[in-house]
């Protein structure tokens, strides 16, 4: 492949970096992202990193080498059953054996990747098949990497367009699945039409724009209390390919007990998977969408004007005191940090972010467009965000690509500031620096942690040993104008 010039390799300095940055390639454009480890531990290395993939629902390829088939399963050197391992974790785990089928058993781990719900497929290649050398492959025909379009039963169609109608407070909540699906032109033409307010997730954020004035945002544990308050009540909650989970409903309370509930989703084993449904609809978001705009009726929903109204009120006041923090000689407010963020960004920069009590902050950010707010995901694992901007500045070149990570989970994945500054990506990370991992926090003792205190490193001295360009603030004041400086930098900040 590396003859071909068709690959572009990548040298990192850890494997979960690896894995973190085809993340970020997938998260950005949808389509897999590959990354490659060897065997034993390098391969063990990728595990986080895949893992948190896989609860993203993200299409990735992962490659790993192993020993030759002779050796294997005699406890030699490096060995471990690294096959078992990668099972629970990606939608596939094979190993190549017949070294003449590589080619078309790469190409089933692309199409398995990007079928049904996206996710990593695992490739495993012993030494000795990767050194075969083999005659001409199979016809070089592309792969079409586009989403499986799963039709609704037209039935089903009906169906819920009739509980639309006979409905009062109708709210729709699109999660992951609607943005896999690119389901974003004609969500917005399905809410615009019918009149329905509709809230989103952490991986749902910009999917139709968050000025929009039937669009409250995140929702859930990340949302504004205004967003939540629209679906406690709503008598009727549309989940387009959302799966009801523990964050975006808080612990499951914000859903009425008394509401109806219809669920679309693409992965069977998500209907009805945390509540009873009214309607279950096995098909893509995007195919539902357009399937149901073809039949309904130019008829607003009836939620009552002075409610609605009401709410939306609420959600512009908790915006606005957000957003009206007080820039001043203070120590840095994430408040502040945030806005200056939201100022500054483009409309269609891109955001990663860490996980940590700031993640909370970023939440706050008014997103305007698709696959631009990516936070490590359900699987949560630090070391993600910066590999994570990485990635999505190496296919995304001409856009912005920020970075919000926290001192805990940005130093697990420092050493490859290497690589970003070799690769000359020039990605601006914020790091909130509160020496200590502050998300852990025992039970009833707000305000006191206990072993989650650490020391670190001089950052901009750190940073500028590796090339990258760094500035250490700490006033509220400092802040606009030292993330505008970074952002014109033509190298890592």
């Amino acid at each position: 492949m590396v003859e071909s010039g068709k690959v572009d390799f990548v040298t990192v300095r850890h494997e979960q970096v690896a894995a973190a940055m085809a993340e970020g390639v997938a998260r950005v454009t949808g389509k897999p992202g590959v990354c490659m480890a060897g065997a034993g531990p390098s391969a063990a290395n990728l595990v986080i990193g895949v893992a948190n993939a896989y609860r993203s629902s993200s299409p990735m390829l992962v490659l790993t080498g192993n020993l030759q088939r002779s050796k294997l399963g005699r406890g030699v050197y490096n060995e471990w059953n690294q096959m078992d391992v990668f099972k629970p974790i990606t939608k596939m785990s094979f190993q190549i054996s017949v070294p003449q089928l590589t080619a078309n058993q790469i190409k089933l781990g692309l199409l398995t990747a990007i079928s049904g719900r996206p996710g990593p497929v695992h490739v495993d290649i012993p030494y000795d098949v990767g050194m075969t050398e083999v005659g001409p492959g199979p016809k070089l025909n592309g792969l079409v990497m586009e989403p499986t379009r799963l039709h609704p039963r037209g039935e089903d169609v009906h169906r819920a367009l009739d509980l639309l109608d006979s409905s009062q407070r109708p709210v729709i909540i699109a999660g992951g699945g609607a943005v896999v699906s690119g389901a974003d032109k004609n969500l917005l033409k399905f809410v615009e039409l019918l009149g329905v307010p509709v809230v989103l997730t952490n991986s749902s954020r910009g999917l139709v724009s968050e000025e929009h004035p039937l669009c409250f945002g995140g929702s859930g544990v990340w949302g504004y209390p205004a967003a939540n308050d629209l679906v406690r009540s709503a008598d009727l909650v549309l989940g387009l390919g959302f799966r009801f989970g523990d964050d975006a409903t808080i612990d499951w309370t914000t859903i009425p007990d008394d509401a109806r509930i219809i669920q679309v989703d693409i992965d069977p084993s998500e209907l009805g998977k945390q509540y009873d449904l009214d309607l279950g609809i096995l098909a893509d978001v995007d195919t539902f969408l357009r399937d149901a705009l073809g039949l309904v009726k130019l008829q607003r929903a009836k939620w009552p004007k002075a409610r609605l109204k009401a709410l939306r009120d609420d959600l512009q006041a908790q915006r606005d005191e957000f957003y009206g923090s007080e820039v001043g000689e203070t120590p840095v407010d994430k408040k502040v940090i945030i806005r200056e963020v939201a100022k500054l960004a483009k409309r269609d920069a891109i955001i990663m972010s860490g996980t940590g009590v700031h993640a909370r902050f970023v939440s706050r950010l008014l997103m305007k467009e698709p696959r631009c707010l990516h936070k490590s995901g359900s699987f949560a694992a630090m070391g993600f965000a910066f590999p994570a901007a990485m990635g999505a500045k190496l296919v995304t070149p001409e856009r912005q690509v920020i970075c919000l990570d926290g001192d805990g989970d940005f130093m697990m994945t420092v050493q490859d500031l290497e690589t970003a500054v070799r690769l000359g990506l020039k990605v601006v990370t914020v790091i909130f620096n509160n020496q200590s991992y502050a998300a852990y926090v025992p039970p009833g003792k707000e305000g006191g942690r206990k072993s989650v205190e650490f020391r670190n490193p001089d950052f901009v001295k750190l940073a500028e040993s590796f090339g990258a360009a760094a500035v250490d603030v700490t006033r509220s004041s400092r802040f606009g104008p030292a993330l505008k400086e970074m952002l014109m930098e033509d190298r890592p900040s």
